[in-house]
């Protein structure tokens, strides 16, 4: 068996394996539930800014990263705030004399890895990102709206197009058949199933 299993973590993460013991179940219940730990952008290595950082260094690695915030920390694990484009405008719009990053950050908004996409979703509607933290409270990443649209495409893609095709497949043989043809060649054994054309 493997450590964590390798069927609900991050495709590239870390396993380890270990022998199962007569006690254990023979079926592993597994958690079908999609988690922010499973995402890549849980497990990338993220940049960050020190509250006692000048400004300029803030707005070079958002330029230069495309980033629309950057957290500000003091370790990996010690998390202060968020610089974002928003809170730099707003602090710069008011003519307050700010120099340090910490001058310019807001709280941030952290999340378990552990927490559902779903449930993180409202999170990032309102904020346009969160801070994923493991569970040895470790920043793990940043997942931004951005990436949240890249995820819903991955994920919902293959159903949309399926229900593409279905439509397809029934404007191509709308009006092709009849009702006596499709009861002719209907399995005898399944007396239940409607005809094709009932359906459409």
């Amino acid at each position: 068996m493997t450590e964590p299993n390798f069927e609900s973590t991050w495709i590239d993460g870390a396993v380890t394996f270990k022998r199962r013991s007569n006690s254990s179940p023979d079926e592993v219940v597994l958690d079908p539930t999609f988690r922010l730990g499973r995402l890549d952008a849980a497990n990338k290595e993220v940049v960050f800014v020190k509250p006692t950082d000048n400004l300029d260094r803030a707005i070079t690695l958002m330029l230069t990263n495309d980033f629309s915030q950057l957290p500000v920390m003091t370790s990996q694990r010690e998390v202060k705030g968020v610089v974002s484009w928003k809170t730099i405008g707003s602090k710069l719009a008011l003519g307050k004399p700010c120099v340090q990053c910490k001058d310019f950050m807001e709280n941030a908004q952290i999340v378990s890895d552990d927490v559902s996409l779903l449930d993180a979703v409202q999170v990032i509607s309102n904020y346009d990102y969160v801070l994923i933290q493991r569970f040895d409270k470790t920043i793990g990443g940043v997942l931004t709206a951005s990436d949240l649209s890249a995820q819903f495409k991955a994920m919902a893609e293959p159903f949309l197009l399926v229900g593409e095709i279905e439509n397809g497949v029934r404007h191509l043989i709308h009006g092709k058949f009849t009702n006596k043809d499709l009861q002719a060649v209907r399995d005898e054994n399944d007396s239940t199933r409607k005809s094709i054309l009932q359906v459409i």
